[in-house]
C-alpha cells in the first residue's frame, strides 16, 4: 500500500530504500509499505490481527520495522517509544488487480536435493548471529567454496542479507525475495517459502548454504524449520549463539524434544564471560563452547563445519 507519514517521530523514523539505504521519514513523506506481522522479543510486536485490518483511504497504521512493514502495534517497549504512524492512501494495483507479495510463493513440493546446509541461530536477538554467520561465509569462501547465504527467519530487511553478500557469498536470498515480509506467518506459507529459497540457491551453482535464523529459536517458525524432515536431512551442523549458559542448556532440552539430531555447536555470547559459560556447559551438557571473540576459536568452528559438510577441509 501507499502510505503517508503523519507523526513527527516514532520507534522507527527511517525506512530502507530498495538499495538498502536508510531514509529519514518526516510528516508528509510517502512510501510503499506492506502489511505484515512482527513479533520481536526485543523490539515492536504487532501486525495484522486474526480478524484482519479494515483498509480504506485514511486508515492509520503503525510502522513496525524500518524494512517497511506496517500494521497495528500490539506492544512497544518503553525504551523504544511509540511507533511512527502512517496513513493509508490506497492499495497498490497492477493491471487492475491488488498487488500481493504472496503471489511470489511457489508450490510447496518437498525438497529432494540440496547442497549441505549450515544453520546459525541464537537464543535471543542482538547476540551476534549475523557476525557469526558472516564469519562462516567468509571462512568457507576463503577455503575455496562457493557459498549461498540465506536469512531463513525473522523480519525482512536488507541489512543482514547485504552483510552476508559482503562477506563473500556467491548468492544470497531473503524470505521477502519469495513473498514473505516476515516469517511470523502460517506454517504452510513458511514451508513453501523455505523450499522456494533453497531451490533458488541450489540453482546458483553453489557448494554450501549458510542460513541465518533471525530472532530466537522458539518463534518466527524456527521450530517449524527444525521439524521439516526434507529440509533437515541436508543440514550438517547448527551453530547456536547462547545468551547465557541457561539458554544453551534450555536449547539442548528443546532440540531433544523436537527430535533434532543434527550436531549442535554452541557459541557463547560476546557479552558473557566465556570461561564461566564454558565451565557450566561442560558440567550440564558434557562439552564446552566456542569463543566469538577469539579468531582462532571461530576458525576452528568453521573447520569443523566444513568437515561435516564435505568430509574434509582444504
Amino acid at each position: 500500500m501507499l502510505v503517508q507519514v503523519v507523526s513527527e517521530s516514532g520507534a522507527y523514523s527511517e525506512v530502507e530504500s530498495v538499495d538498502g539505504m536508510s531514509i529519514s521519514l518526516r510528516p508528509g513523506d510517502r512510501f510503499i509499505g506492506v502489511l505484515g506481522n512482527r513479533e520481536s522479543g526485543k523490539y515492536l510486536a504487532g501486525g495484522v490481527p486474526p480478524n484482519g485490518v479494515p483498509i480504506a483511504s485514511g486508515t492509520v497504521l503503525d510502522l513496525l520495522t524500518n524494512g517497511g512493514i506496517v500494521g497495528i502495534c500490539a506492544s512497544a517497549p518503553e525504551y523504544l517509544g511509540v511507533p511512527l504512524q502512517v496513513r493509508c492512501l490506497g492499495l497498490i494495483t497492477k493491471g487492475g488487480r491488488r498487488v500481493s507479495t504472496l503471489a511470489r510463493l511457489e508450490g510447496g513440493d518437498e525438497l529432494s536435493q540440496s547442497v549441505p546446509i549450515v544453520l546459525v541461530a541464537a537464543t535471543s536477538t542482538d547476540v551476534g548471529k549475523t557476525t557469526c554467520a558472516t564469519r562462516m561465509v567468509s571462512s568457507f569462501a576463503r577455503a575455496g567454496y562457493r557459498v549461498g547465504a540465506a536469512k531463513l527467519s525473522g523480519t525482512g530487511c536488507l541489512e543482514d542479507i547485504e552483510a552476508l553478500r559482503a562477506a563473500g557469498a556467491h548468492g544470497a536470498i531473503d524470505f521477502p525475495d519469495v513473498g514473505l515480509p516476515s516469517t511470523y506467518t502460517s506454517r504452510e506459507f513458511y514451508m513453501r517459502a523455505i523450499r522456494h529459497m533453497v531451490r533458488e540457491l541450489n540453482g546458483d551453482d553453489i557448494d554450501v548454504i549458510i542460513g541465518e535464523l533471525g530472532g530466537d529459536i522458539v518463534w518466527a517458525n524456527v521450530p517449524t524449520l527444525l521439524k521439516m524432515p526434507d529440509f533437515m536431512r541436508f543440514v550438517c551442523g547448527i551453530v547456536v549463539i547462547a545468551g547465557d549458559a541457561v539458554a544453551a542448556i534450555g536449547t539442548a532440552s528443546l532440540f531433544s524434544r523436537w527430535g533434532v539430531e543434527t550436531p549442535v555447536h554452541y557459541v557463547s555470547s560476546p557479552f558473557q564471560n566465556h570461561y564461566s559459560v564454558q565451565l557450566r556447559l561442560e558440567m550440564y551438557l558434557g562439552h564446552g563452547c566456542f569463543n566469538p571473540r577469539n579468531v582462532v576459536d571461530m576458525e576452528r568452528l568453521a573447520v569443523e563445519l566444513r568437515q561435516a559438510a564435505f568430509g574434509t577441509s582444504p
